[in-house]
């Protein structure tokens, strides 16, 4: 990205008009007073960076811990991979002092891959001279820096459009390429919209105001005119002959809002502009860039950030660097979708329930497939052949659920969920540590499950790699289970999870399933972390049925139908 330290913004200008005090910026320092995003011109149909192949890896765990210390449990599990054991915060992991790097060495030894990390977006002011966090920091649509005492007291959002903050991030990333991780994780990479009361009425700073007159003049032909089709008035006016951003004589959105009455309000319904400038909720982008906010931070800000930091780890050290991000990006090589409540991840925007719970006890009976098939879907169309991984996110009254819940059915929550995940082509991490103070995996019990689990799925890894989910029709006699198919070469896979609970599996028997194929298959197998050993299974083919019958399920199994 270089050295932007020429953007330097001069001190705001208030403007004092009736009603509230809008707050409109005046970049100077360079010549007329522009402000320049570096991103150069736009590209309105981007398409994510190519993904490193992660094939060899199926067993997955999330455990963070501060910057200087490590989690012996990560060691004790040996999943293939940890996906953000440390995260940059304030000032702790600016320095390469700040962190244990021989923790790094250690998961390696272990053939562990070893994912960093760092938020993307939270920002406090502590960071930079007050200067530069006055430039940086983002602002709502009256102009005023947005505090997020939400997140913690004296967080604040960093301008993912800042060249300067964008830099910053970036030489986050190489102390930690330095130290020898295999990846980075970014945490809220779209969150600079978020708003103080979560209502997207944020963003609204210098850079992303210069770049959405850029998006404007990008999307919209030569002969537009403007003013009729946004309501602008002459005075202020997006215009082709000046600078984009020249926020002082060519169009500024927020004085726009102010004259018509909607810096409270970006989003009213009468602003023309507020579906140009679009809303990101959950860290789940519109796919297809279709709006300002859609094509700005996941590809035009986010996407070279991570192309600087794949080309250092190349050029410098001969390795291929593996990037991730908190919900569904593009320009990742793996998703990982933090779990929490008030998403609106559910069947018709609803808010999904990652732990679902009755009475302090387990509600086995919930399925959360349609959630997972959503998400794969999602995932395919903004980072294609990119796995998707789920992990509890915290704190949160998710993560507090499922502490809280006895420890057997903690167990049954994985046995459930983690074979949903699988089943519907992606995969789960197992929870063993947060750097808040929760629970641990091993404080709670759960590190023999987990371990034993984690055996399970690393002996059939097989099962889970080069196999897409497939709409074939099985039909199976027991009507609560979920059932989902996966097809790969010369295969096909039924994947049964049993939702018959009461505070523990009822275990069912003789559960016959039939699947349409057009062949008569050589072998079936039977699979499942809960019997000793793979069990070769009778089947009859008629008519173009394959008919089996499940001599028990406990939790999960899965039918391999070799032909």
């Amino acid at each position: 990205m270089g050295n932007h330290s020429k953007f330097c913004l001069g001190l705001p200008v208030l403007l004092v008009l009736m009603g509230p005090c809008i707050v409109f910026s005046q970049s100077s320092a360079h010549p007329g007073g522009v402000v320049d995003t570096g991103c150069g011109p736009w590209n309105l149909s981007p398409t994510p960076l190519p993904v490193v192949p992660m094939d060899d890896i199926t067993v997955y765990a999330f455990s963070q811990t501060y910057d200087s210390r490590s989690d012996p449990q990560v060691l004790e599990l040996s999943p293939d991979i940890v996906i953000r054991a440390w995260s940059k915060w304030d000032r702790d992991g600016v320095k390469p002092t700040d962190y244990k790097f021989s923790y790094v060495d250690d998961c390696h030894k272990s053939n562990i891959r070893f994912i960093g990390g760092t938020t993307a977006t939270v920002l406090f002011a502590d960071e930079f001279t007050p200067e530069d966090f006055d430039r940086i920091a983002c602002r709502d649509a009256a102009g005023k820096i947005v505090k997020h005492d939400n997140i913690v007291p004296g967080a604040h959002r960093g301008s993912m459009a800042s060249p300067e903050y964008r830099d910053y991030l970036v030489s986050i990333g190489k102390v930690q390429i330095d130290g020898g991780v295999d990846g980075i994780f970014f945490d809220e990479v779209d969150q600079d919209y978020q708003g103080e009361t979560y209502d997207n009425n944020e963003g609204f700073d210098d850079f992303h105001l210069a770049d959405f007159n850029s998006y404007l003049l990008a999307k919209y032909p030569k002969e537009t005119d403007f003013a009729e089709l946004f309501q602008m008035p002459p005075g202020n006016l997006l215009r082709r002959d000046l600078a984009p951003g020249d926020l002082r004589h060519n169009f500024n959105y927020l004085r726009y809002l102010a004259d018509k009455g909607w810096a409270s309000a970006p989003f009213n319904p009468g602003n023309p502009l507020a579906a140009e400038w679009g809303r990101t909720y959950d860290d789940h982008p519109e796919p297809g860039a279709k709006t300002f906010v859609s094509a700005a931070e996941p590809y035009r800000y986010f996407g070279p950030i991570v192309q600087e930091l794949k080309d250092y780890a190349k050029k410098k050290y001969g390795r291929d660097l593996i990037i991730t991000g908190n919900g569904i990006l593009p320009n990742v090589d793996f998703e990982s979708i933090g779990l929490w409540d008030y998403n609106h991840d559910g069947d018709n925007g609803t808010m999904a329930d990652y732990v679902p719970v009755v009475d302090g006890h387990l509600n086995g009976a919930k399925s959360l497939q349609s959630v997972f098939q959503r998400f794969y879907k999602q995932s395919a169309v903004l980072a294609p052949g990119a796995p998707v991984v789920l992990f509890i996110d915290w704190p949160t009254p998710t993560l507090n659920r499922y502490t809280a819940l006895p420890q057997n059915e903690r167990e049954d929550y994985w046995r459930i969920y983690v074979a949903e995940a699988y089943a519907n082509g992606i995969f789960f991490a197992f929870h063993l540590m947060t750097a808040t103070g929760e629970p641990t995996a091993d404080e709670q019990g759960m590190m023999p499950f987990f371990k034993n689990y984690t055996a399970f799925y690393h002996s059939h890894s097989a099962l889970y790699h080069h196999v897409k989910p497939s709409d074939r029709k099985v039909q199976c006699s027991l009507s609560s289970a979920m059932v989902a198919v996966t097809e790969g070469k010369d295969r096909i896979l039924v994947h049964v999870v049993n939702h018959e609970y009461e505070r523990g599996f009822q275990e069912q028997h003789k559960v016959t399933l039939s699947i349409p194929f057009n062949k008569r298959p050589w072998k079936v197998t039977a699979v499942s972390p809960d019997q000793a050993a793979d069990e070769p299974t009778n089947f009859a083919y008629t008519d173009g049925q394959i008919s089996i019958t499940l001599a028990r399920l406990t939790a999960y199994s899965v039918v391999v139908v070799d032909y």
